[in-house]
C-alpha cells in the first residue's frame, strides 16, 4: 500500500515540477492551431480545457481578430498580431501597443509577454543579435527588417514609440524582474530596420 502511495505522489507531482514545459507545449500546441487557423480562413478557434488552464485564459480567439504574423527564424518565433496590446491579445500572441496602429507605420511598435515557459511568446528575444531577420507577414505580403539594435529602457520611457524616419520594427517586452516589488524595472527593446526598398 505505501509503494501505490508513493507512486501516486509522484505522478501527481509531476505536473508541479514539469509546470514551465507543459506550458511552454500547451502554449506552442495553440499557437500553432491559431495560425493554421487563420491561414485557412477558419472562424472561431476553441481552446482545449488544458489550453484555458494553463494559457490563464478561457475566451474563444477569432482568428478575423489576427491582423499579421511576425517571424524570427534565428529563435524559432512565429506568433500572430493583434491590433491593440490588450491583456487577452497579449495572452493569446503578441500585438501592436495602439489599437490603430497601421502597418504602413514607419515605426510598427509590438509588445509581447515574457511568459515562464521557453521559448514562448517574447521568452528569447534578448537573444537576437545585429543582422538576425524579422519578418512581419501582412495579408500575404511579407516585409523584411534585420536587427539593429537592442536596449534596455525604463517602463515610462515612450520614445521608442515614436515615429522613425525610416521604416523600423520595434519589439518590446518586460525585463529585469524584481521579486521583492514583484514589478519589472525594465524594457527590453529590439529594433529593426527594412530591408531594400
Amino acid at each position: 500500500m505505501k509503494k501505490v502511495i508513493g507512486i501516486l505522489i509522484i505522478l501527481m507531482s509531476l505536473p508541479l515540477l514539469f509546470h514551465s514545459q507543459i506550458k511552454g507545449g500547451v502554449y506552442k500546441g495553440f499557437n500553432e492551431k491559431l495560425l493554421v487557423a487563420a491561414s485557412e480562413g477558419k472562424g472561431e478557434v476553441k481552446k482545449t480545457m488544458f489550453e484555458k488552464l494553463y494559457l490563464s485564459d478561457s475566451a474563444d480567439v477569432e482568428t478575423s481578430d489576427i491582423k499579421a504574423v511576425l517571424r524570427i527564424p534565428s529563435i524559432e518565433l512565429e506568433e500572430p498580431i493583434f491590433q491593440g496590446a490588450s491583456e487577452f491579445h497579449l495572452k493569446n500572441g503578441v500585438a501592436t501597443i495602439e489599437e490603430d496602429t497601421p502597418f504602413s507605420a514607419t515605426n510598427i511598435s509590438i509588445a509581447g509577454h515574457k511568459m515562464n515557459a521557453y521559448g514562448v511568446l517574447f521568452n528569447r528575444l534578448h537573444e537576437l543579435t545585429e543582422g538576425d531577420v524579422m519578418e512581419l507577414d501582412v495579408n500575404g505580403k511579407t516585409t523584411t527588417y534585420k536587427v539593429a539594435e537592442q536596449r534596455r529602457v525604463s517602463p515610462d520611457d515612450l520614445s521608442v514609440l515614436e515615429d522613425t524616419e525610416d521604416q523600423t520594427i520595434t519589439l518590446i517586452t518586460c525585463e529585469t524582474y524584481n521579486w521583492t516589488t514583484n514589478e519589472f524595472e525594465e524594457r527590453l527593446v529590439v529594433r529593426g530596420e527594412k530591408v531594400g526598398e
